[in-house]
This record gives structure tokens, sequence and C-alpha cells, in this order.
């Protein structure tokens, strides 16, 4: 299945399917009571593949994300995260500073300033010029009482020619992909469904995508997930089932989400949780309060986060569907 994120994952969705199940409204009569994380992230260092070391500073206005900065290992600002807070939506855009001209140009820049100034007397990064280019970007759609409506997500990828020199370079980024997700709630205001509409754009011709439709529901059991539908529509029919995750609990603990072609197993060891997926590892560690404190894996990536008492939304940044295949996530 092409739809997915992430990460920092980390990355999000809009536009209502166009299906003939699409006509479904929640009783209006409802009263919905938003879920709010009793703490939230305000740092999260790191290392990825695609940021390399990095430290991100988080800050909130109220209960909302405001700004993000990211540093890299030499403490430059490299990147950031900006929202703008309009009334009944808020537009999120996650930016790497890159520069805006070839390495052949940066090499020649840093022997003239190193003839001038002298070895390690002046910063090559602040010296070149820059462009803030957008990796990801969302809007949040919000019901009167605070929920999410929905979620529309563009993300982005480096492009190819930013290797290249002279005329061949080409620092902007591409658009790879756009999905947008629409929540339905029940009674408890827990997520239940996700409409979402994914389109995979063509790198040499951004003007051409492949779309497909999608739909995951949650059954309970109770208060805990029993089962995960996955559903998908072909040329605007009805949604059809193609995989169903079932899971499996000791007390209130996760222990398994099995479905056709995937397993995902837990295992606890005090504060450490483990997840093998198909056979690949990452670990949690958790503080008392439940909350991920460390994410690791056997890619390399980590990822420690600090947290501070207090309402914040640093979920929008897990979709509702990843969430539910993995409780662990930073919020």
């Amino acid at each position: 299945m092409k739809y997915n994120l992430l990460l920092i994952s980390i990355f999000i969705v809009a536009l209502a399917a166009c299906t003939k199940e699409s006509n479904f409204k929640a009783p209006e009569t409802v009263t919905y009571t938003p879920k709010k994380n009793a703490y939230r992230a305000i740092e999260i260092t790191g290392t990825n593949a695609h940021w390399g070391d990095f430290t991100l500073y988080i800050n909130y206005d109220k209960e909302s994300l405001n700004s993000v900065i990211r540093t890299n290992s030499q403490n430059d600002t490299v990147g950031n995260i900006s929202l703008v807070h309009n009334q009944g939506y808020d537009f999120c855009v996650l930016r790497d500073y890159v520069p805006s001209v070839d390495r052949d140009s940066i090499q020649r820049l840093d022997k003239q300033l190193q003839e001038k100034h002298g070895s390690g007397n002046y910063s090559l990064w602040d010296s070149i010029p820059k462009s803030a280019e957008t990796i990801w970007d969302a809007n949040i759609y919000y019901y009167t009482d605070g929920r999410i409506k929905k979620i529309t997500i563009k993300n982005y990828l480096p492009n190819e020619k930013s290797e290249e020199v002279g005329d061949d370079f080409d620092y902007k980024y591409i658009l790879k992909s756009r999905s947008s997700s629409t929540y339905e709630y029940n009674e408890n205001s827990d997520i239940i469904i996700d409409r979402i509409v994914y389109d995979e754009f063509n790198p040499k011709d951004q003007d051409i995508f492949e779309r497909s439709l999608y739909k995951t529901e949650a059954l309970y059991d109770k208060n805990k997930v029993a089962s995960f539908l996955w559903f998908k529509a072909e040329g605007g029919d009805n949604f059809t089932e193609y995989n169903r995750y079932n899971y499996t609990y000791s007390g209130n603990q996760i222990t398994a989400i099995e479905g056709e072609n995937f397993s995902r197993q837990f295992t606890y060891n005090g504060n450490q949780v483990t997840m093998i997926t198909n056979g690949r590892q990452t670990t949690y560690k958790l503080d008392e309060h439940g909350n991920v404190i460390e994410i690791s894996d056997d890619q390399g990536n980590i990822f420690k986060i600090k947290y501070e008492k207090g309402n914040g939304n640093m979920n929008i940044f897990t979709l509702w569907t990843d969430q539910m295949i993995n409780p662990f996530f930073i919020k």
C-alpha cells in the first residue's frame, strides 16, 4: 500500500473520497469531548538518513504548536516548522534550509573564506546562500469543539539534480505525494473511520499523478481496539475490504497486531518496549507517565524526547491510521 507515513517520522491529509459511502454524517445530537495529552514534547534530538544529527526545539501557543526550530550538530539553524492559526483550521509547514548554489560554488567559497580569515575563523554554513524548501506541509481542519475534522498533507523530496553542478544543478524540492484524511467519530470521541485520498506524483511531470481511495476502520471491544479494517475503492465504487488486522492483549498491554502480510509483535521489559514488524525491530523507552522518551531502530535512526506538563498537539505528525497500529508515538 502506497499510503504511509510519516515520520519522523514524520508525516497528513484532505478532500473527502468521492464514493457511494461519502454521505455518512455523525448524529447532530452527540456531544464530543476532544481527548488531550497531559504532557507535550518540547525537545527532540536524534539522527536520521535525511537530516543526519539534529535537534528540534518545540514552542507552543497555549495548547497548539507555534514553531519548531531545527539545528544540526554544529548548532546551526538548518530548518524550521511554522504554524499559521486560522478560524477553523491551521496551516503547518516543515522546511529545510538548503544551499541554493551547487557544491563547486560552495568549495570555491570555502577556499576564499579560508584564505581571507584562516581555517576555523569563519562559518561556511552562515556564508552559503540558502533557500527554505518545503519538505512537508499540512492543513488541519477542526470542528468547533476542537476535534480534527480533516487533514491534508503534501510530501516533497529533494530534487536529484541537487547533486549536480553548473547548469544541471536544481535545489528545488519536488512534490512526491498528496493525501487527505477525513475522520468520523463514535460517541466516546474516538476516531473510528479514516477516509483517505492519496495521490502519487510523477517526479518528471508534476501535472501527472495516480490517485487511490482508501478507508480504514477501527472496531472496538469496550475500550480496546479489537480489529482494524483496510478498504480500497476502485473507480469510485463502494469500498472493498482487502485486509484486517486483529489485536491481541495481555491485560491492558497490546502484544500483537496480525494481518495478511503484516505481523507486529510487542514485548515489554520494565520501561522498554520492543516492537518487531515483519522482522524489523524498533525499541521504545517510556517515562513513568507512559510518554515515549527514546526511539531507536535497526536502521540506525534514534530519537530522544523531552516533555513538559501541558496539553499539546505534536501527535498531528502521526496520522490516526499509524497511531492505530503503533500506540508508541511522540505526543
